[in-house]
């Protein structure tokens, strides 16, 4: 049987900017990039912390893997996710995300994400 792949391979790309907001506590991302859609596996470090922000070119949902994350989308209140949960949240719409531990978490983007995409060129 083959030996599990693990949930991020190195190099990782760092991310410093997302809906151009400066994160103070980088994720590191791999992208796995189709036509018209894309996954981002990230690993939040403890203390991950993106502002309220929005993308206004797409929509995401996600899966935490492991760890927890707390998240405000919309008018919503906070909520807080665990292994297994999902979030959505719609184009344009505004939210944030805050890791107080380690988390893993796998986002979907479409249409795909051109800040995203260039890190990858950057690779």
């Amino acid at each position: 049987m083959a030996e599990p792949r693990p949930f991020l391979t190195e190099p990782a790309i760092c991310l410093n900017t997302a809906g151009g907001v400066q994160i103070a506590t980088p994720p590191r991302l791999n992208l796995i990039v189709g036509t018209q859609l894309m996954a981002v596996k990230l690993v939040l470090p403890a203390g991950f912390d993106h502002p309220w922000h929005n993308h206004p070119e797409h929509e995401s949902m996600g899966v935490v893997v492991r760890g927890r994350v707390r998240m405000r989308i919309g008018d919503d209140d906070d909520i807080e996710l665990g292994p297994g949960d999902v979030w959505h949240h719609p184009v344009g719409v505004y939210h944030s995300t805050h890791a107080p531990e380690e988390a893993w978490v796998v986002e979907m983007h479409s249409p795909l994400r051109p800040d995203l995409v260039g890190l990858r060129d950057k690779e």
